[in-house]
């Protein structure tokens, strides 16, 4: 993998969100691999998911690896191969990954924007990557892909920009948050709302982190990503010591590992993007908005067998809305152990499946293998 650097630009106009307020002098973060070709129409968008960022894959220094979220499908002779495509990953405003977020100068007050980061949606997403393409000077995307949240910018891709893509890939996601998912999010947000050190918000200006409320956040969520199957394999009813301790601590294997991950991700994680990521989450609501015809798209749909969290019954949501503007859709649902987060492991009928699709729409290759149906 040859070297990733990370790159810049900023924005002196100001983006005017769907709330109606505005951020200014705004700094988006992302990463590019591959090269882009004489006529630019080798470009693929990558849409990153909750807590992912720009760095799909690769390293940034020598001898130091630092794998990239997606490192087993973007690289040379991978799925997505960037030695035919341009790929282009854009930390989302609002993160803490070096985009414009809470954790930055408000260059309006001179002060952190902390508690008073305006609350952002999936759309306004969506307009800040449409201003880096057009500062790029990049007029068409060959592909926008994106898993999950991922999932859910490449709807608004095609929404609010139809004509700057004829091919999406959308992987483990919805049209719109279910009750119980909401729920989730809720939770989680009020264990961070209720956290001593949260302190509004503000907690940049006393040297504090809410790490614990974070860290139950990231467990609640962690939980609803992986399958029963995959949780009972890894851990059944495991005991971390040979007997129960009779007291209220971590007797079982799976609540050390839920901890682990939670501990983990405070230690890198934002409390206010996180607080702002999952707000956005909840807003979203793509039902029955795709309502007019454009030019024929291509829809690559694809979803897992365990997934509870965004089950084959919200993507047969999206396939339907999509038939009703006569789009060419095809889907394919993947045996997978791994419940949502299975988008992120490697399966070869998964990597299979978007490699012909990219070349079939790039190279003009048909589809003809693993159970893909057309025009469901």
């Amino acid at each position: 993998m040859d070297l990733v650097f990370i790159k810049e630009e900023y924005f002196s106009d100001p983006l005017l969100l769907k709330s109606g307020l505005k951020i200014f002098n705004y700094k988006l973060v992302y990463e590019t691999y591959g090269k882009l070709n004489l006529d630019k129409s080798n470009v693929i968008l990558i849409c990153h998911a909750l807590n992912a960022s720009h760095h799909v894959t690769g390293k940034y220094k020598k001898n130091i690896e630092y794998s990239g979220w997606w490192n087993n499908m973007v690289g040379p002779n991978k799925t997505i191969n960037t030695n035919i495509f341009f790929i282009i990953c854009i930390n989302n405003i609002g993160s803490c990954f070096g985009s414009t977020g809470p954790m930055n100068i408000n260059f309006k007050t001179g002060y952190l924007y902390g508690s008073n980061f305006p609350i952002l949606t999936i759309e306004d997403w969506v307009n800040s990557q449409f201003f880096l393409m057009k500062k790029l000077k990049i007029k068409k995307i060959f592909n926008v892909i994106g898993a999950s949240l991922g999932g859910m910018q490449v709807l608004c891709w095609n929404l609010i920009y139809p004509n700057f893509s004829k091919n999406y890939i959308i992987i483990a996601s919805t049209l719109k948050l279910s009750a119980q998912n909401i729920s989730f999010n809720s939770i989680t947000r009020q264990s961070i709302n209720f956290d001593y050190y949260f302190f509004n918000g503000d907690f940049y200006y006393y040297g504090l982190i809410p790490k614990n409320s974070l860290c139950i956040s990231r467990m609640i969520a962690h939980n609803t990503y992986i399958s029963s199957f995959d949780m009972s394999k890894k851990f059944n009813r495991k005991l971390q010591f040979e007997n129960v301790c009779f007291n209220f601590d971590m007797d079982f294997k799976v609540e050390s590992y839920l901890y682990y991950q939670g501990e983990k991700f405070s230690n890198y994680f934002d409390t206010n993007t996180y607080l702002l990521i999952t707000k956005l989450l909840d807003y979203f609501d793509m039902d029955k908005k795709i309502k007019k015809k454009n030019k024929k798209k291509n829809f690559l749909i694809i979803s897992f067998n365990t997934d509870w969290r965004f089950p084959l019954k919200h993507n047969k949501k999206i396939i339907n809305l999509l038939i009703k503007s006569k789009m060419n859709i095809y889907f394919i649902k993947i045996n997978s152990l791994y419940g949502h987060d299975a988008f992120l492991k490697y399966n070869y009928n998964y990597m299979q499946v978007i490699n012909f699709f990219l070349k079939r729409n790039y190279k003009n290759i048909f589809l003809k293998k693993y159970n893909i149906y057309n025009n469901i």
